[in-house]
């Protein structure tokens, strides 16, 4: 199979491998109420598994650089986009909430290596401009990201739930069969290491730490639970439950161009302090604030 040309499809394919990475999970709010019903399992234990699933593919991140440096980044990134995809299948098998759980983790663990693979990967594809690479990498997954809450609950009600998380599975073996024309990144013979022993002791990390875990979980759980609230705490119809899912997810593209120039103009600590108190001001309009305020708030 050719070879794609330094910047002529590999970012575009890293940008959709990108989104389908993330839009595997994004299936799953929009249709929580129909899944939580057809499984008979309740809200909090589906949580419960997501939470399983979420830390997995935190983990599994941990893995994916080392595992990269060792046999090639196009080769993990591809792979993990590709397992994630196929093992959506799992969703239909029959069962209550066994299948479904071991297929939400098995996706979860095959799709944490992609992260660090492709940040990796990007670096070494463009070192003449990273910055502008990322910053198309993750504005790309965005824009297909909010896309997703959309077009699952169309086939999730259209047909079942299952064959939403299938449609995105097949999307992503075929991505990651394209993913396979990205030219190889070969990392110099003598690369540097530092151990990760070291890496924890540097000042402040885990002040960082502790706030990324944070975010996480304030993004997570409005991420799984809003359309549900929408339509079962504020009335909202599924249809637009789902569009408010995908507005959510619209506002993540220049949310993060508008953050790097305002980290860039008034230094990221200041900005990630106001940044942060947005957050909790949006959280306290959900419950708080007046009907309309309360949705946009949080947008």
């Amino acid at each position: 199979m050719r070879a794609m040309k330094r910047g002529d499809g590999a970012l575009l394919l890293l940008g959709l491998a990108h989104s389908l990475n993330h839009s595997l999970f994004l299936v799953l709010p929009p249709l929580l109420d129909d899944i939580s019903r057809d499984l008979g399992a309740s809200f909090q234990t589906i949580g419960a598994v997501s939470t399983v699933a979420f830390f997995l593919y935190g983990l599994g991140a941990l893995i994916g650089g080392p595992l990269s440096d060792r046999i090639g980044h196009v080769r993990v990134a591809s792979v993990s986009i590709g397992l994630a995809g196929a093992a959506t299948v799992i969703f239909l098998l029959p069962g209550e909430i066994t299948s479904f759980t071991a297929g939400l983790w098995v996706v979860a663990l095959a799709a944490s290596l992609y992260h660090p693979t492709a940040n990796t990967l990007i670096a070494k594809l463009f070192p003449e401009n990273t910055a502008r690479s990322m910053g198309i990498h993750g504005a790309s997954g965005s824009v297909g990201q909010m896309f997703t809450p959309a077009i699952a609950y169309f086939i999730g009600v259209t047909f079942h739930w299952r064959y939403a998380f299938v449609f995105f599975g097949a999307v992503s073996v075929a991505t990651s069969l394209l993913m396979r024309r990205i030219p190889s990144a070969h990392e110099p013979q003598q690369a540097e290491r530092t151990p990760l022993v070291d890496v924890l002791r540097i000042p402040g990390l885990w002040i960082l730490i502790l706030y990324n875990v944070i975010i996480g979980l304030f993004q997570r759980g409005v991420e799984l639970f809003f359309p549900t609230f929408l339509v079962l705490e504020r009335g909202f119809t599924g249809q637009l439950a789902a569009f408010y899912a995908s507005a959510l997810l619209f506002f993540g593209a220049p949310g993060q161009l508008f953050g790097g120039w305002a980290a860039d103009r008034y230094t990221p600590r200041r900005f990630l302090v106001v940044a942060s108190a947005g957050r909790v001001v949006s959280m306290l309009s959900l419950p708080l604030g007046p009907s309309t305020f309360r949705v946009v708030g949080v947008l």
